[in-house]
């Protein structure tokens, strides 16, 4: 009996310390993807540092902050635009006049000049990140 104890207790410590470490290098490739950004891209470190306690995903993420320095717009503001209105990126764009299409043609040459790595997504900014579709393409009047 004592020893079926401890091998359930073993197994148990075996099991989080994996979860734990999964956890850990998740966060430092996140962390390390969001420097890359900062020091390569030049995205503004105190955008990535707000976007990335959101939990959006790492491309729903960079795509905001691409929106956010192409457009000057606060990402607060588009952040803002996301969660209450369900806006998508074509929809931030629209809203403030930007022009979409440049803008993400530009993040792509941005993503292969820089060979851009994305960590794979959590499933928790799986689900925050759903891509909308453009309210034009929904037939929403606003």
């Amino acid at each position: 009996m004592m020893k079926k104890i401890f091998l359930i207790i073993i197994i148990q410590v075996i099991f989080y310390s994996f979860i734990f470490s999964q956890t850990t290098d998740h966060k430092k490739l996140r962390d390390d993807f969001y420097s890359i950004l900062i020091k390569k891209i030049g995205l503004s470190a105190k955008d990535c540092n707000y976007i990335k306690n959101i939990g959006y995903s790492p491309v729903f993420s960079y795509i905001l902050l691409y929106i956010a320095k192409e457009t000057k717009i606060p990402i607060e503001e588009l952040v803002k635009m996301r969660e209450e209105n369900g806006y998508s990126w074509q929809d931030m764009c629209d809203t403030v006049g930007a022009d979409y299409e440049k803008i993400i043609n530009k993040a792509r040459e941005d993503e292969i000049k820089y060979n851009l790595r994305f960590p794979v997504e959590t499933e928790g900014e799986m689900k925050k990140s759903i891509v909308t579709v453009p309210k034009k393409e929904r037939g929403d009047k606003k």
